[in-house]
């Protein structure tokens, strides 16, 4: 008999990235079917306290098939309370939910360099 399993994996070429206050880190994650059968992911964006956005779910991926998406940190124009956020980006597989994987993301914030007249 055979046991067909359900696994992802969750990778990213950067994990850390600073950006200008009032403007966007986008980032992308690589979701990999590592399991041996066809499944679908869903994505849940966690912890964070900057506007952020992803996709809801991947599309269906074959075994040891990917998908890339991108997850975009939003920095606010004056980010007071702190200069950094970080989000945990939660993949669950659709066949089964007790399956994920996670990668955490962090975003830096900082002013633009400033001009003094000669």
């Amino acid at each position: 008999m055979t046991i067909l399993r359900h696994a992802i994996q969750a990778t990213a070429p950067a994990t850390t990235k600073a950006s200008l206050i009032n403007s966007s880190a986008v980032f992308t994650v690589t979701v990999t079917n590592i399991g041996d059968v066809p499944d679908t992911y869903s994505i849940l964006l966690q912890g964070y306290n900057w506007p952020t956005s992803s996709v809801a779910a991947t599309g269906l991926l074959a075994p040891g098939g990917n998908q890339t998406i991108t997850v975009t940190v939003q920095i606010p124009p004056l980010p007071l309370a702190t200069w950094s956020d970080s989000v945990q980006v939660i993949l669950t597989s659709n066949g089964n939910t007790f399956k994920t994987a996670s990668i955490s993301l962090t975003t830096k914030a900082f002013l633009p360099p400033t001009r003094y007249a000669a």
